[in-house]
């Protein structure tokens, strides 16, 4: 017998490379996949940053609404009751409706505050300004003053009207 020679070397096996299609990318594969790109992250973008049709005044309709209801639900209670609750709503309309801070203020402080509601008109302002010290007579007085819990009640639906007509205008 022949004797063989033994080989130790590692045969490598064919490359995997020779074995995959090619493929080329030419300029114009590449163009486009830049522009499908590009139109994509625009799209995203602009559904991302588009700003909706939101009603400009839809917090000051809201508000109204549900202040108008509260006053209109009012009961005839006694002086001071009527006066304590027209007083919240209102206040809380002022509150929700042009961010201001009556609703946190005591009537001294509120008819002091320079800058309270000056955007309203003078007669609106004075209107407020007046009721509002009505109410506080009604509510911290020992003596109440000679108003039915109706008038109260009345006067701050027509002041409300008023406000929310300046506001809407």
């Amino acid at each position: 017998m022949k004797s063989e020679e033994l080989n130790f070397a590692l045969l490598e096996p064919e490359s995997v490379h020779k074995k995959l299609p090619e493929h080329s990318l030419d300029g114009a594969t590449i163009v486009i996949a830049v522009l499908i790109l590009a139109i994509a992250i625009a799209a995203i973008l602009f559904w991302k940053n588009r700003k909706r049709a939101i009603d400009p005044h839809a917090e000051q309709k809201r508000a109204f609404k549900q202040a108008s209801e509260a006053l209109n639900r009012l009961t005839e209670m006694d002086t001071r009751a009527s006066a304590l609750s027209a007083s919240h709503i209102l206040r809380e309309y002022l509150e929700q409706s042009e961010r201001d801070s009556a609703l946190f203020e005591t009537h001294e402080e509120f008819s002091l505050r320079a800058d309270a509601l000056g955007h309203l008109g003078e007669q609106t302002r004075t209107h407020l300004y007046n009721y509002f010290a009505k109410l506080s007579r009604c509510k911290y007085a020992s003596d109440l003053p000679p108003m039915q819990p109706s008038a109260i009640i009345h006067e701050g639906i027509e002041l409300l009207n008023s406000l929310n007509r300046e506001h809407l205008a």
